[in-house]
């Protein structure tokens, strides 16, 4: 974040008060966006910090949430190997498209998704062997 708050305020700097023009300022924040989304996303479902409505979990017994989390980290598993294993043709197509006033490609972007969705998945396996265990330890 520190990187794209940089950025942004290097573009002021340079159209306001030295009244030169980088074109790029734009576009490199914009993939520095993209990298603190898809990794913030990963960290924050590796903390188990994600969105999700936790209502019916009072109304559960401890197996049944333990195993209705294995369930929504297994569906969280697919979905990020299938925008994985579809992003590789995306990064593909994005390394031929330059960024125009830099020497960076589009792929700088897309690897972003692609690394994301790859940590994501990591975590969810780790989360889903959790749940096994912790299952397990109760069942004993």
């Amino acid at each position: 974040m520190a990187a794209v708050l940089l950025l942004t305020a290097s573009q002021a700097v340079d159209r306001y008060l030295l009244h030169t023009s980088f074109d790029a300022y734009e576009q490199l924040a914009c993939a520095g966006v993209a990298w603190v989304t898809f990794f913030g996303f990963a960290l924050g479902y590796r903390e188990r910090a994600n969105l999700r409505i936790e209502l019916i979990d009072t109304m559960l017994s401890p197996r049944a949430n333990a195993i209705k989390r294995m369930v929504f980290d297994a569906c969280i598993l697919a979905l990020a190997v299938a925008v994985n294993v579809n992003g590789w043709r995306v990064l593909e197509v994005a390394s031929n498209q330059d960024i125009l006033g830099t020497p960076f490609t589009n792929a700088i972007v897309y690897w972003s998704l692609q690394s994301g969705t790859i940590l994501i998945g990591i975590y969810a396996v780790a989360h889903i062997l959790d749940g096994v265990l912790s299952l397990r330890g109760t069942a004993a």
